[in-house]
C-alpha cells in the first residue's frame, strides 16, 4: 500500500468514526466530497480484496533451457513477465518480496 493511499485510507476511517456530514468533514479536512468518495471506494475495494496474495509453491527440478516466457498475474491486475529460463530459485525469492 503506498503513502497516499494510507493517508487517505486513514482519512476515510477518521470521517466513519467522526459524528461529521461528509460535505462538513470534507470542507474541514479541505478535500472535495467527489475525492472524499473515490478514496472510500477504493478503500472498500482494497477491503474485499485485503488478503490478494496466495501462497506460490515451487518444486525443485532440474533447470533447462526453455524458449518462451513466464508471467504472473496478481489479484491486483499487476503482471510481471520473466525468461523462461529463470532459475526458479530466484523467481521464488523474487515473488516472496514482492
Amino acid at each position: 500500500m503506498s503513502f497516499q493511499e494510507r493517508k487517505m485510507f486513514a482519512l476515510v476511517d477518521k470521517k466513519e468514526s467522526s459524528n461529521l456530514k461528509t460535505a462538513d468533514f470534507c470542507k474541514a479536512e479541505g478535500i472535495s466530497l467527489a475525492c472524499f468518495y473515490k478514496w472510500k471506494r477504493k478503500k472498500q475495494e482494497y477491503e474485499e480484496n485485503e488478503d490478494p496474495f496466495i501462497e506460490l509453491e515451487i518444486e525443485e527440478a532440474e533447470e533447462q533451457e526453455v524458449p518462451g516466457e513466464i508471467e504472473l498475474h496478481f489479484p491486483n491486475g499487476t503482471k510481471m513477465f520473466f525468461p523462461a529460463n529463470i532459475p526458479l530459485s530466484y523467481l521464488e525469492r523474487l515473488v516472496k518480496v514482492c
